[in-house]
């Protein structure tokens, strides 16, 4: 029993499994839709591309199992989609229209504009689309090499441009640091706030970037950073 049905019914399971998946665990209709806009528009911005990631199938229930769908989104989807500018939410594209891309592309959004969402709900979904971004978007950057090696062959018309390449490569950065590319770098330092950056632009200091930050003496860096985490810690009291 074990060799007449136990082992090609795993072995089925098994390719039946990996048959729909690359070989960065990507599904396979994840890697064509991104073939599919990076073709069609080789110029590509920053918010485009977002979106694209966004409408990945993993984020899908019916191509992702482990996709939950609650009840709640119906009223807590719209409530955050009115503190996010430019969510492209009148975009009718497929799918970047359809339910699931822009509740993908809203947590996007959410988590890097840092906004806060309900801890047993929203937060528990973005957790999971951030953790699915860095294989995405590595496999965005494979398939736009593969675009520009076939343009330079001659086998497609339009080249993706360096513009493309670079929005898509920085998406990694943007992620892991939860900022948007205009936001200040010094975001990503433990306890400091948009409302604190203005006391690195006082009229004694410019410090707009970590290496000025760095490049200071220890005791004037130690007493900056002192009083904002101290201003920090009386803001959560």
């Amino acid at each position: 029993l074990i060799f007449m049905i136990g082992l090609p019914v795993a072995v089925w399971y098994w390719w039946s499994r990996s048959s729909k998946y690359s070989g960065e665990q990507v599904l396979l209709d994840t890697t064509q839709l991104y073939y599919y806009f990076f073709h069609k528009t080789p110029h590509m911005m920053l918010r485009r591309v977002l979106m694209v990631l966004a409408a990945s199938l993993e984020f899908e229930r019916g191509h992702n199992g482990e996709v939950v769908e609650r009840a709640t989104d119906n009223a807590e989807i719209p409530q955050l989609m009115k503190c996010l500018p430019n969510l492209g939410i009148n975009n009718k594209e497929k799918p970047l229209c359809f339910g699931y891309s822009v509740k993908a592309r809203a947590l996007l959004f959410a988590h890097l504009s840092r906004v806060p969402l309900p801890k047993l709900s929203l937060h528990q979904d973005r957790l999971y689309i951030v953790k699915k971004c860095p294989y995405l978007i590595h496999e965005m950057v494979s398939c736009i090499s593969q675009l520009i090696l076939l343009a330079h062959a001659g086998r497609i018309a339009r080249l993706p441009s360096l513009d493309t390449v670079e929005a898509t490569m920085k998406c990694s950065a943007l992620v892991v640091q939860a900022l948007w590319d205009k936001a200040s770098p010094l975001l990503q330092l433990p306890h400091v706030e948009e409302d604190m950056l203005k006391h690195f632009y006082s009229k004694r200091r410019n410090i707009k970037s970590l290496k000025q930050l760095a490049q200071m003496s220890e005791e004037d860096r130690r007493l900056l950073l002192r009083s904002q985490i101290g201003r920090a810690s009386c803001r959560e009291r």
